[in-house]
């Protein structure tokens, strides 16, 4: 079991400048970087790995040396070239704060906090037991409690809510849920939006198909006389099919081209709004191409069986 001041993936953040020992910002450099306090344990509850140093540990308490973890983000914009454990990192662009803040134990590896879309930023991490202020105080009565376990959650949970009873029958438990929902949760625009595209692409389609199929049966009924003509002087009707299916095949190639012209560009907008999506993914648009053949070819079947079974004599008389 961890706790954290501020829960993640709920819009919720805290972000200073801060200066790191050793490193000197530009004068027109933008030095902040987010930040949390949680308590030990921690990394091990969010599943977050360790990449160097240490984890907090019990005995760093307020009587100890301030310490402080970061993310490799972090280390990598103020440290670069450097081993940061054991050097010493301050909230506040003071000079000379550096040295006098918290101590580097450890570097974990970079993970998202505020939003899934959101990219990778510099983290602090402090221990909320080191902050002995009023304030920290005040804020503990909403920290978030993070629970690890193999089990049910829905029984966990339960069994939770039991031994808090136990411990404080009115102390307040709310928003019980599991990581996994508050990511569904924070994802719930992404994912209407993606399924509101699904859904406009799956009619879009259908409309196609009715459509293209409704251009092939006029287009062999217009050609009736010509087929005629062309069984008479002695095409087979795998020749007809061929000839109906071959002006359609053209037809689909030149749509499909087009509209892979115009997905180039939307697919980047849809990057921009929805998390994950890729604007160049040769496999995605391979299958839509072989998906979008295979539809042409089932619209195109009927009217080209129709073709295929025109008699010679019935066509020659057709006006």
């Amino acid at each position: 079991m961890a706790v954290a001041m501020l829960p993640v993936f709920q819009g919720v953040d805290a972000s200073a400048d801060i200066t790191a020992q050793g490193y000197t910002a530009k004068s027109d450099e933008d030095a902040e970087c987010q930040w949390n306090e949680i308590s030990p344990g921690y990394f091990s509850a969010m599943g977050i790995p360790l990449v160097s140093g240490r984890e907090f540990t019990d005995a760093d308490t307020a009587a100890s040396t301030p310490v402080a973890m970061i993310n490799e983000k972090l280390a990598r914009r103020f440290f670069a070239g450097r081993d940061p454990i054991g050097l010493h990192v301050s909230i506040g662009s003071e000079s000379g704060a550096a040295q006098a803040g918290f101590q580097i134990v450890g570097v974990v590896q970079d993970s998202k906090h505020d939003d899934v879309r959101d990219k990778i930023s510099p983290f602090l991490y402090l221990l909320y037991s080191q902050n002995t202020s009023d304030k920290a105080v005040v804020r503990l009565g909403f920290a978030t409690f993070y629970v690890r376990a193999e089990q049910d959650p829905e029984a966990l949970s339960g069994e939770i809510r039991q031994t808090v009873g136990t411990l404080d029958p009115q102390l307040p438990m709310y928003d019980v849920r599991t990581l996994s929902e508050q990511v569904d949760d924070s994802m719930f625009q992404d994912r209407t939006l993606a399924f509101l595209s699904i859904a406009l692409g799956l009619l879009v389609a259908l409309l196609a198909v009715i459509g293209l199929y409704g251009l092939m049966a006029y287009m062999v009924l217009r050609r009736t006389h010509e087929i005629g003509i062309r069984m008479a002087l002695g095409a087979h009707r795998r020749d007809i099919l061929r000839i109906v299916m071959g002006e359609a095949g053209r037809m689909a190639l030149i749509g499909i081209g087009a509209g892979l012209v115009l997905s180039a560009g939307l697919t980047r907008f849809m990057e921009s709004v929805l998390f994950g999506v890729s604007p160049t993914d040769p496999l995605t648009f391979a299958g839509v191409v072989v998906l979008l053949l295979i539809v042409v070819l089932l619209a195109c079947w009927i009217p080209a069986r129709r073709a295929m079974r025109v008699d010679p004599m019935v066509a020659l008389r057709y006006e």
